[in-house]
């Protein structure tokens, strides 16, 4: 592909480079080869219109769960996030991928599957727990906070250069004259 900026008449930058549009490529052929980066990038290739969606994704995720060359199990299962994000079933597809999950040769990949599953549930489980932990600390400092300054709001000032052990000192007569008319 060729980038042409003309200025005045002259073009003084001219780009070249190359371009690949994951939809323009074949997912079958992407699939055939060993590699686990090739179920997720399928998931935004072209399929062939005889296969059904649910069918597609299974080998798509077939693919992240067999292949070598992925460093940690963690990558691999980005890999398949990026495979629901760019490949979500509509309902009807839905209830067939479970079917197809349920299929002797399809058994590790549910195990994977529920694993990670459960794996995110304890992690939204943790952060829940962490969440409310923090919730109830900002509670109880707000709780005190409040305590703290209706009393001081009773007794005065509780600062000790104000009249010290929480009461305000004040003249004699200045503070019951505000509070009579209400403005103290």
């Amino acid at each position: 592909m060729v980038q042409r900026d003309d200025v005045l008449g002259h073009s003084p930058l001219i780009f070249e480079f190359s371009a690949v549009t994951l939809g323009a490529l074949d997912a079958s052929a992407y699939l055939a080869r060993p590699v686990a980066l090739a179920g997720a990038l399928a998931a935004c290739m072209r399929r062939a219109a005889d296969t059904p969606l649910s069918q597609y994704k299974l080998a798509c995720l077939r693919r992240i769960m067999e292949c070598g060359g992925v460093p940690t199990e963690r990558t691999r299962h980005l890999l398949a996030n990026v495979l629901e994000a760019y490949l979500p079933l509509p309902g009807t597809d839905v209830d067939d991928f479970e079917r197809l999950l349920t299929l002797p040769e399809n058994q590790e990949v549910r195990h994977t599957m529920q694993t990670w599953t459960e794996q995110q549930q304890e992690i939204g489980e943790a952060r829940g727990e962490a969440r409310g932990e923090l919730n109830q600390a900002r509670e109880d400092v707000l709780r005190v906070l409040n305590t703290f300054r209706h009393r001081t709001a009773r007794r005065g000032s509780a600062h000790p250069s104000r009249g010290g052990r929480g009461h305000a000192r004040r003249a004699p007569g200045v503070g019951r004259d505000r509070a009579a008319r209400g403005t103290g």
